[in-house]
């Protein structure tokens, strides 16, 4: 039994193993965390909560239904008055006496007539909608999340590569103009210099690595796992440039966008709130029935329906007429709160609209970039090229190679950059305008 325990468990392991070792897509990146993101988690449970809250609102349209048993034993003390017997016509003194004494009831109550009742139902609903709203927005950010930290992997990793790229391309450097000062064809000077590139070169892949494993850990914690997991990420890497409508994305999100219909939602709340505030200068109208038994023998419970019974149907109209202003001063400051929430609405648009403006141009200033560094790094490459041809036939001074290598890792770093952050930029505007980009 325990050898079997033990293959059980080394199966699961070899499987948990195997599955963080494979490649995660960008999407298999986002699934993983919807399910795991705490904050993400806590927004899903505050939707089940708010819909609760509204299912609670129809409770006092709902029958009540309270059942009542108790049992007691009187003691009355002897009485210090001199009472006459009828029947004797004889004076007496009451005795100390002790007597049981048992009782039960049933009782229902329904309010038949309060619009105000109504219209707090309707504003519950409009809350729970904009609840669902915020989720929704929630999941936006979260998809922004992922993909932000996930192109950022993905160039610190480009970044590192490229350093190392640029270590060995400094060491062999280093190693020609060794040999070229033992012919003395070259200067200490020369070596001295190119000895400081290449420490500088393994500084920037220092930096690189860390960042990278900075990133990668950054991710995780996204994700919702140990920031300490080993994670691996595919390269969805997509060169192709993305077409896009302005205008058509800001009406889509003037229609679509969470923020919107949140805002819409919490201003319909606010209006019924206040319809309800109206509503308190109405009377109420209620009704119920009871039916109650008492008998000094808790036995005789058996003739509940039949004997020492009370019985009692009511129908009761209610109407506050004056509470000292209470209902005014409501009334007023939940009108200021409906005129709060249609600003802040006008206010979301505005603000909506503004940042799909500067997403887009962001995304238009991320797609010159890339056409400009690419032509910038070739130009680079062949710079490099014919210095160190130059250089190494002494025609060149060292100070032109020095300036076209430096030249050569910053144009590629800055290629890099730009080719991720268009993507960045992308995830940006889809989450700004919440249209699908593909």
């Amino acid at each position: 039994m325990k050898v079997f325990r033990l293959l059980l468990i080394l199966f699961f392991m070899v499987g948990f193993i195997k599955l963080r070792a494979d490649n995660l897509s960008l999407q298999q990146c986002i699934d993983l965390a919807k399910k795991n993101n705490p904050d993400f988690k806590i927004s899903y449970y505050n939707v089940k909560k708010g819909k609760l809250d509204y299912l609670g609102s129809y409770t006092p349209f709902i029958p009540g239904l309270n059942a009542r048993v108790s049992g007691s034993k009187i003691t009355r003390g002897p009485s210090s008055q001199v009472k006459v017997d009828p029947s004797t016509g004889l004076f007496f003194r009451d005795k100390k006496y002790t007597q049981d004494y048992y009782s039960a009831s049933i009782s229902s109550g329904i309010t038949l007539f309060d619009i105000g009742l109504f219209f707090r139902i309707r504003a519950q609903k409009s809350y729970y909608n904009a609840i669902k709203d915020q989720h929704k927005q929630q999941e936006l950010d979260l998809i922004l999340n992922v993909k932000t930290k996930y192109y950022n992997i993905l160039a610190y990793k480009k970044l590192y590569e490229a350093s190392v790229e640029n270590v060995k391309r400094s060491r062999n450097q280093l190693k020609k103009i060794e040999e070229m000062y033992k012919l003395g064809l070259k200067s200490q000077l020369d070596v001295i210099k190119q000895k400081g590139l290449l420490g500088q070169a393994v500084l920037d892949s220092l930096t690189n690595l860390k960042n990278y494993k900075q990133a990668l850990s950054e991710l995780n914690k996204v994700l919702g796992i140990n920031p300490d997991s080993a994670l691996n990420i595919q390269d969805e890497f997509d060169t192709n440039y993305v077409e896009l409508d302005y205008n058509k994305l800001v009406d889509y999100a003037l229609h679509n966008h969470p923020s919107i219909s949140y805002s819409k939602s919490n201003l319909k709340a606010n209006k019924y709130y206040l319809w309800s505030n109206f509503s308190n200068y109405l009377p109420k109208l209620s009704a119920g029935f009871s039916h109650s038994w008492s008998d000094n023998k808790l036995n005789k419970i058996n003739n509940f329906f039949k004997n020492d019974y009370s019985r009692s149907l009511y129908v009761g109209l209610t109407w506050n007429i004056f509470d000292g202003f209470t209902r005014e001063i409501n009334l007023n400051k939940q009108r200021y709160n409906y005129y709060i929430s249609k600003e802040n609405f006008k206010k979301t648009k505005l603000s909506l609209i503004d940042g799909i403006k500067k997403a887009f141009l962001s995304v238009e200033e991320a797609k010159e970039k890339i056409r400009i560094n690419k032509l910038n790094y070739e130009s680079a490459k062949e710079e490099f090229r014919l210095a160190q041809e130059k250089y190494n036939l002494g025609s060149g001074s060292f100070l032109d190679l020095l300036d076209a290598q430096v030249n050569l890792i910053n144009t590629q770093s800055q290629l890099i950059y730009s080719l991720y952050n268009y993507k960045i930029s992308l995830a940006v505007l889809e989450n700004t305008s919440s249209f699908p980009i593909k």
